[in-house]
Formats: structure tokens, C-alpha cells, sequence
């Protein structure tokens, strides 16, 4: 039949190069011996080599996530700078800034929006410019009108006066007694002469 094996006495011994572990295995009647060497040092080596590594592997990887960062942040906030001066130039009145829209995120739709806005607004501008400036000339066009009607009533004024006044004049003077027929006449003339003037 088969013997039945015990595993029983381990011992371990080496130096800094391998291991040697020893296993006896004991039977009925005699013992067996399993020796197993495991070399070390090429493990040491990987570890050595590891342990260098990972200080530089930290270091590039920090580097590479400061590199990416840097550039998305650059490419995040490019957009929003331009969006920014755009907007203080609209706060200013100035409504020919576009801002260039690149993509499809938010930042590119909210981009469109103010240019769409800024073109808005500059189109209600210059109309308001135009309405205001047809305003200003009929407002001009009204004082000229007033001014040449008070011109026009003052010469009338004047015209109408100065015959009134002979007319007037020569009234009083008929008055008088003391008017011969050929002075009478005269004034009478002078009366009728300006009456003419007047119609």
C-alpha cells in the first residue's frame, strides 16, 4: 500500500543572495526531504529600482497634471476674458466688438448671445440716432419758421405803422379851422394816397 506522509520539521536558512527552505516530510518508516531555493536578489533589484523610480514618477506626474491644468484653465478662462472685455465695451456703448465663437459648450452659446445682443442693441442705437437726428432738424426747421414769421410780422407791423401814423397825422390836422381849402385838399390827398398803401 501507500505510505501516508506527515509534513513536520521546517527549517529556513539562506544568506543575502537566496533562500533555502527545507521540508521534511516523515513517512511510516523514512523521512523525506524537499529542498526549495528561491533566488532574492534579482527581487531586491526590481525593489532598489522601484523605490528610485517613484520619487520621479511623483515628480512627472505632478508636473503633467500642473501642464494640464495650466492649459485648461488657459483655455476655460481665454474665452470668458474676451467674453468680459466684450461686455464692458458694450456697458460703454460700444456695440462693434464680436466676440469669435469656437464649440458648442456653454461659453460658445453664451458668446452668440452677446454678439446677438450687441448687434441688437447697436441696430436700436443708430436708429434712435436717426429719429433723434430727423427731430433735431424739425425742431430747427420749426425756430427758422417762428423766427421768419416774427420777421415777417414785424415788417408787417412796421408797414402798417407808418401809414396809420400819416393817416392819423393828417386827421388831426383837418381838425383845424384854421386850414385854407388848397391845405385841406393836400391832406386829403396825403390820407388817400396811404389808404391806397395800405389795401
Amino acid at each position: 500500500g501507500k505510505e501516508k506522509m506527515n509534513f513536520n520539521d521546517q527549517r529556513a536558512f539562506g544568506n543575502d543572495d537566496n533562500i533555502v527552505k527545507e521540508v521534511y516530510i516523515k513517512s511510516l518508516d523514512k523521512y523525506c526531504m524537499i529542498r526549495v531555493h528561491v533566488y532574492v536578489k534579482p527581487v531586491d533589484e526590481a525593489t532598489t529600482i522601484v523605490s528610485l523610480f517613484f520619487p520621479f514618477a511623483i515628480l512627472v506626474s505632478l508636473v503633467m497634471a500642473l501642464l494640464i491644468s495650466t492649459y485648461y484653465s488657459r483655455v476655460v478662462s481665454k474665452p470668458l476674458i474676451k467674453i468680459n472685455e466684450a461686455a464692458k465695451k458694450m456697458a460703454k456703448l460700444d456695440f462693434d466688438n464680436y466676440i469669435e465663437v469656437d464649440g458648442q459648450d456653454e461659453i460658445a452659446e453664451l458668446s452668440t448671445s452677446l454678439n446677438y445682443m450687441s448687434k441688437n442693441l447697436k441696430e436700436t442705437l443708430e436708429e434712435l440716432e436717426r429719429v433723434n437726428l430727423k427731430l433735431t432738424e424739425d425742431i430747427e426747421r420749426e425756430r427758422n419758421i417762428e423766427k421768419e414769421r416774427r420777421e415777417f410780422i414785424g415788417v408787417i407791423s412796421h408797414e402798417l405803422k407808418t401809414p396809420i401814423v400819416s393817416i392819423k397825422g393828417y386827421a388831426e390836422k383837418l381838425k383845424k379851422d384854421d386850414l385854407t381849402e388848397e391845405e385841406k385838399e393836400k391832406y386829403l390827398d396825403v390820407i388817400i394816397e396811404e389808404s391806397n398803401r395800405l389795401s
